[in-house]
Parts: structure tokens; sequence; C-alpha cells
């Protein structure tokens, strides 16, 4: 390898004086020739003058079998020129001799001066002392990771980076020696001599294993270029190792090592998809944590070496297969998805790596999380999960993953796995509301479109519909709670089962709704129809009723029977217990909330309608001229059901009927009294007798009796 240095700065000052390579006194017949075939035919070289009458000190005399041209000086002859730069001697030689030594090499149009790490670059004006080195003797400190740390002891070494025109990136031979110094894997390098800014360091051995949680059982080498004047602390991991290699062939192609280094680092975040200001240390491990992935040692130390390889000669994914087997897994672990295929026991998840990191000393590891999500995402072609693509849901684009096939939502601003819901209606596109149609991934599950059922302003349209839709055959769209069609079904034993659509779901009904077209509910409270049944004419009204549930009010609506009056008079006004003619009868309206007329009486056309409030009172009209007597009073045998009742004269004269409220009471009637209560049979007295409590007239009818 060429030992060749390279500064980015100003050029070297060298000093004068070159090594003395040979001292030779030939025959004097030589003197004056420019080429020779071995370096034993080279003339005398001394101060003194030549046959020719001109010394020979500064002659040039070239050695064909050497292909060497040699210089006369007051040492002797010196090596000044090389055809090539592998011609050069040996620098630096045993005990120094070419030290100090400046040759021109033809092929490279360049002179290089030899100094203690190698051969550098000078040019013609130099005079030949040695540089100044960047570092002298110095004590390097860094840290040697895998993503666990080498173990304690590990061997360190750093070679100077040298450079050519022929050979842009190169190393000196030698190396100074150092070690792992402790178990989070800090290194020193002492008494560190450069004269470049830039050094390789390497390490091998064994290491911590970030998924055992154990000493490797075979060891790893990792190298790192670092830039010995930055003042940074220097680090040898799977990051430095990859970025290595695209500096040396970026420095191959000409760049400087300076330039390389941050080309290569930004290429590498690119590469992964990280942006340029995310944090550096959380890329490193996460760059690293996705190379180790679940593999085994082996496969572990192959993938590191391609990947470098590949990036080494594009800057990017040299093999995209291993990048989406790269984002599986990162998908995998981060979804709980690394199971044993027989257990189903989960193998490794993200905490897995942050405890075993823990564990070897590094408390409080960068969050690497994020950047496993933002990979896997770009791997997988999703794209931005901002607020304006909430709900969207998209299918895995790269056609190389295990997880091809898999959907993912964007919620709350981060992409998960859809519902077998969503991944089947995200390209059903619109519909009629109602409508049925197959899932676009299970082609055997049926959803219905409905844009009343999910509220305004969602972007659902498709729902999973009940059993009963996919026997009817639509779906129940009844968003504003509106009448809507009753549908007809057979059940499984052949008997109708009727079904209404009904706060957006078909709800059981009756026969009566069935026939009557539509259900009864709020929007139909007090409504009568007309229907057929059987071929005949029916009636119904739609009732609400209210039931107290606990502390609350359930409201129901059902069709009730009614008659041809209340069809007729449905858009009558209820103006409850009015009396009023319609065609040639009297009806009234006896309930306000069920809104229910009866056919008036000709003691409700005369006297007003009997109820509840007006009980015991007493009326008297001319019918077909002759006087009537009524009572209002409660049907004895139906409770709450009040009618008037035929009375007489003298309880109409006395203003109040006798009753059990009344018993015991008197009252006149013309000039006769009366008193309220029975006529009882008496044995004693052989006759009827008068009792006026209600304990003595039992059942015996009460009445005014004479006094």
């Amino acid at each position: 390898m060429k030992t060749l240095y390279s500064k980015k700065s100003a050029l070297l000052a060298f000093g004068a004086g070159l090594a003395v390579l040979a001292g030779c006194n030939l025959n004097s017949s030589d003197e004056g020739k420019t080429e020779v075939s071995t370096y034993e035919d080279l003339p005398n070289c001394s101060s003194r003058e030549s046959a020719s009458g001109v010394s020979p000190v500064g002659e040039k005399v070239l050695v064909e079998e050497e292909g060497m041209s040699y210089q006369c000086t007051d040492d002797g002859w010196v090596v000044v020129s090389v055809a090539n730069f592998e011609d050069l001697p040996k620098c630096p030689a045993k005990r120094g001799k070419t030290l100090g030594m400046k040759v021109y090499v033809e092929a490279d149009s360049m002179y290089y001066l030899c100094v203690n790490t190698g051969w550098i670059e000078s040019d013609e004006s130099s005079d030949g002392s040695m540089p100044t080195p960047q570092v002298e003797n110095d004590l390097v400190l860094g840290s040697a990771k895998v993503i666990g740390p080498f173990e304690m002891g590990t061997q360190v070494k750093l070679r100077e980076i040298t450079s050519s025109k022929e050979a842009a990136f190169a190393t000196t031979d030698s190396a100074t020696v150092g070690s792992v110094s402790n178990r989070k894997g800090d290194f020193m390098v002492p008494r560190v001599t450069a004269y470049s800014d830039f050094a390789l360091i390497s390490v091998k051995g064994l290491y911590m294993d970030v998924v055992s949680g154990e000493v490797s059982e075979d060891s790893l080498e990792l190298e790192a270029v670092v830039d010995l004047s930055s003042g940074e602390t220097p680090a040898v991991d799977v990051v430095s190792h990859v970025l290595a290699g695209r500096v040396r062939a970026l420095v191959n192609g000409g760049a400087s090592v300076y330039a390389a280094m941050k080309q290569a680092k930004r290429e590498l975040f690119t590469a992964f998809g990280f942006n340029s200001d995310s944090d550096e240390e959380e890329v490193k491990l996460a760059v690293a944590l996705l190379l180790r992935a679940n593999l085994d040692e082996g496969e572990f130390a192959e993938a590191v070496a391609n990947f470098a390889e590949g990036f080494a000669e594009t800057g990017s994914w040299g093999d995209e297969e291993f990048h989406t087997v790269l984002a599986d897994f990162a998908f995998n672990i981060e979804n709980l998805k690394i199971k044993d295929e027989e257990t189903g026991e989960i193998l490794l998840k993200e905490s897995d790596y942050r405890k075993n990191l823990e564990k070897f000393g590094n408390e409080a590891a960068p969050a690497f999380e994020g950047h496993f999500t933002k990979f896997w995402v770009d791997a997988y072609g999703l794209g931005g999960c901002a607020g304006a693509r909430q709900d969207a849901v998209v299918q895995n684009r790269n056609e190389l993953s295990d997880s091809a096939s898999a959907f993912f939502t964007c919620d709350n601003q981060a992409w998960r796995v859809s519902t077998d819901f969503e991944r089947d209606t995200v390209n059903l596109g619109n519909a009629n509301d109602g409508v049925l149609s197959a899932g676009n991934v299970d082609s055997e599950k049926m959803y219905v479109y409905d844009t009343t059922g999910f509220g305004t302003g969602t972007t659902i349209r498709w729902k999973e519909p009940d059993s009963i839709v996919l026997v009817i055959g639509k779906a129940c769209t009844d968003y504003e709670d509106v009448v809507n069609t009753v549908e007809k079904t057979e059940d499984e034993d052949e008997n109708d089962t009727y079904y209404g659509c009904q706060n957006r779901a078909w709800t059981p009904t009756s026969l009566t709704t069935y026939e009557i077209g539509y259900m009864c509910n709020a929007s139909a409270k007090n409504v009568v129809e007309k229907y057929k049944h059987e071929k005949n004419d029916s009636y119904a009204r739609c009732q609400e009723n209210k039931m107290t549930v606990g502390s609350g009010e359930m409201v129901s609506y059902v069709w009730i029977p009614t008659d041809e009056a209340n069809y007729d008079l449905r858009d009558e006004k209820c103006v409850v217990y009015d009396v009023f003619k319609s065609g040639s009868k009297y009806y009234y309206c006896e309930d306000s909330v069920k809104v229910n007329f009866k056919e008036a009486t000709e003691d409700d056309q005369e006297l007003g309608v009997c109820r509840k409030a007006i009980v015991d009172s007493i009326g008297t009209y001319k019918s077909e001229g002759t006087s009537v007597y009524r009572s209002c009073g409660e049907n004895a045998y139906v409770a709450g059901k009040y009618e008037w009742s035929v009375t007489d004269k003298v309880t109409y004269d006395i203003g109040k009927v006798c009753n059990a409220k009344t018993i015991g009471t008197t009252g006149n009637a013309g000039e006769d009294s009366y008193t309220c209560g029975c006529s009882v049979y008496d044995s004693g007295a052989m006759g009827m007798v008068v009792k006026t409590t209600l304990d003595d007239c039992g059942a015996y009818p009460l009445a005014w009796q004479k006094n």
C-alpha cells in the first residue's frame, strides 16, 4: 500500500538535506553519460572537474535497470527521479537513511518527500525540511461499539490517512495501537503522531449483543474515518463503518476527505429517509438497530458488509430487496409481530433493545423508535399523515414487502394497520343510500352505503349491515326518523315477519304496520289511516304511549285500531268535550293526546259530555216534549267510563245524587223532606225500614227516602 500524505490546507515546507544512497568512484571514462545500464555503470561522482573540464556535481544519470534517475551531489549519487510511485525506495528506511529525501515521480508529475509516516506530496520549491505534525505524541480517546460495546481489552488501531494522485485514499503501513479500556466501550490510543487531520480507526473483537444481551460468540471488525483536528470524540460503530466505505470511494473519485465525510453522512440520512435536522445520535442508533434486526451474528455481519459495499458504490441502497426486508422488520417489531411460529410468543420488541442498552450502561439511549416508524412508512410508500389525510386508507405500495397486501389508516397523524372494514370499503366509491356492495378485499362480505347514518360532516359512508339488511336487500337509512315503508320478509318457518325502518335500523313490527305501509312514530303521532285487511276496510290511529322507567320516561308509538268516525274526523281540531255536528251525527273529542273522537248521545248534546270533572252533576231537558232527568256518574262495571244515567225529579229537586258520599244527609223536594239511605226489610217490624249507614245498607240500593 502507498503511504502517502495529503494535506487539505497550505503546502508543506520541506527540509533540504537529502539522504545519501551511494558514493561511487568509477572509471573516469564514463563521465558525461546521461544513461547507464546498471547502478554499477554510474561514472565517478566527486567535486573535481571531469575530463571535459566540467564538474560532475549536479549531473543527472538514468539507471535503466532500476528506472531511477540519480544526481551527483557532494555526498555522492542520490535518487532524484523515478518513473512510478511504486519505484520509490522504502520510506522510512532503517536508521532513517531516507528521511528528508525528495524524489520526483514522472507518472504523477509530482515531488514526494519521505517523512516518518511515509511518502508525502511535496513541491519543487520546498526546502526539504520535515513538516510539523498535526498531532504529536497525543492520547486519542473515543468509543468503540457495535451497538453494544466491544469487550474491554479489545485492540484498537489508528492509521493516518494519506493520499496521492494515483491512489487517493490510502493509509500508513504502520498503526498506532490502543485498546478498549472499560465496559462501556471507551478506548485509548496513546502516543499518536500524525501529519494529517484525518485517520482511520479500526476495532476487531467480541461485543455485547443488543439482541441477546450477552457477549457475542463471533468477533466483528468495524472502522471509522475521523477528523483528529475537529475536537470531537471519535466513535467506531456500525454507522461509522458504513460511512468509512463511502468516504473511501468518494476520495478515490477525487473528493477531499473532509468533503467526502460530509457527503457520506448526508447520503446516509437520505437513504434511510431521515431529515437532515434529525438528532444524529438517534439516527445512528436507529440505522444500527435496523441493520442488526433480529438476525443471527453471522447474518448481521454479512448484512453490515453487504450494505456498506452497496452504499460505498452509490451512496444509496444497493439492494432494494434488503431495504424492504429491514422495513418489514421495523414494521413487525413495532407492531409486536416478531413471534415464535409454533407458540405465538413474542420474541422481540423495541423495548428489548432499550432494556439491553441500559444493561450495557447506556441509561439514556437516544429515541430511535420514531425513526423505525418513519423508515417503514417511507419504504411502504404511505406518504404523509397530516391532519388533512385523517381517515385516509392506503395500501402498502412496496411489492417486495411481506406485507404488500396490507392497508394502513391515517389516524391522529399516525399510520396504523387498517381494520378489515377500512380496507374492504376504501375503494368502493360513492353509491345511493341503502345500496349493498361486496368488500373490495373480502368479496364475501357485504357493506351498505349510508350518507345520513353517521351525522353531518363525516367522511365515512359505508358501514357493516345488520343480518336483516342482508335478508331485506337494502339498508334502513332513516337519519331524520321520518316515516319509511315497511319491508316484509319470511323467516325460516315460512311465517310472515315484518320490519320497519326506524332510528336507522330495521325493527320488527306488526301486520297492521305492514298493511298501513309505514311505521307509527313521532312524525305520525295521532295520524289516522285507512287500510285493507283481508279485503276489508280497517282503521288505525298512531298513538303515543308514555311509561315511567326509573326516574325517566320512555315514549313509544303504536298503531291502535279505531273506527270510521275517527278516520272521517282526522282533520278535525280536537277541543276536548266540545260537542259538534258532522254530517247527521254529533261527536266530541275525549282526549287531546290520543285525539280520539266519539259519537255524542242526546244527553251529551243537551247536558254536555259526562266526565270525571262533573261526576254527580244533575241535569234535565225536554225530549219529545217530555222532561227527562239525568245524573253523571262512573259506570259500575267499567272503571274510568263516565256516562249520563236516568234519575228522578226528587233527586233533581234536592240537587244532589244519593250515594255513598251523601248517605244519611237530608234534603227537600217541594214541601216534602227526604233522607239519603236504603229501604231494608225488618223481620221484627214485619216490614220495610229505612237505614242511613253504609254498614246497614250493605248491597241495598241507595235512594232518597221520604221522611
